[in-house]
């Protein structure tokens, strides 16, 4: 991950820095790790299955009330 000099500019943020040097490794590292690991182009990787629920929770508006589906 190559991060920019920016030591001449006082005023940039650093992390804004870093949050564009990592958003554009990510796709790069991601794709790199599910080949590794052979799965498919719209394959899920293991960590992301984790945080899928199985169950959709929705307001209805109208009512106002919460429904699981």
């Amino acid at each position: 991950m190559a991060i920019p000099d920016v030591s001449h500019e006082e005023d940039v943020d650093s992390e804004v820095i870093w949050d564009q040097a990592r958003s554009n490794d990510f796709p790069e590292e991601r794709e790199a790790t599910k080949t590794k690991l052979g799965l498919g182009e719209d394959a899920s990787m293991p960590a992301e299955m984790v945080l899928l629920s199985n169950r959709i929770f929705a307001l209805i508006l109208r009512s106002r009330k919460w429904a699981c589906a």
